[in-house]
């Protein structure tokens, strides 16, 4: 593998393409076994990743804690894959639900969910992170939620989360897998750097 990691996703799924902006970072994420592909021979690098999906890896970057907390919400049922770390997540601050009972974790993950999740897992870390990123550029960025605000202008300011274009943020549409892969490779160069 070009990037030294020991499995190199474009020689293992038919459908990455070496040259292509999120080469390095598919890399990287399937090297250390934080995304898998889709079947044997695709990855789906354009394909969405739910919402359980994206908290699933970040339970798995802490190195699965044991989980003590209760259920935290309804449609996260005990026996599900993604049970102990939506539970972990909700306690630990990661995450919240997108209502007070329900996280919806078969829905796609937007790009302002993932910043958000990115901004709080940073913060469980130990890192303080200032939200210093200029999102006056960005024609869309009055549609960004509340709650995603902060999250989103730290992740422009430490160079997490990048536009579609030059000005714009797309927040509500659905992460990438590829974008999802580049997020956690920007996050993880972040929290070894600062």
């Amino acid at each position: 593998c070009a990037n030294g990691y020991a499995n190199c996703a474009c020689e293992s799924f038919y459908d990455l393409d070496a040259g292509r902006w999120y080469h390095e970072a598919i890399d990287w994420a399937y090297s250390l076994g934080l995304m898998n592909g889709t079947s044997e021979t695709t990855f789906e690098p354009l394909a969405t990743t739910s919402r359980a999906m994206v908290v699933q890896v970040l339970y798995n970057m802490s190195d699965r804690p044991r989980v003590y907390a209760q259920k935290a919400f309804d449609d996260v049922v005990e026996g599900q894959w993604y049970y102990d770390a939506v539970n972990w997540a909700k306690a630990v601050g990661v995450c919240n639900g997108t209502s007070e009972t329900e996280f919806s974790p078969n829905d796609p993950v937007t790009r302002e969910q993932l910043a958000a999740f990115l901004y709080r897992y940073a913060v469980l870390c130990g890192y303080t992170c200032i939200a210093s990123g200029d999102l006056s550029g960005f024609s869309d960025s009055n549609r960004i939620s509340d709650y995603a605000r902060e999250p989103i202008q730290w992740a422009v300011g430490a160079g997490i989360i990048n536009g579609t274009s030059p000005t714009t943020l797309e927040p509500r549409s659905n992460a990438t897998r590829a974008e999802i892969a580049t997020m956690l490779c920007r996050l993880v160069d972040f929290l070894t750097n600062n």
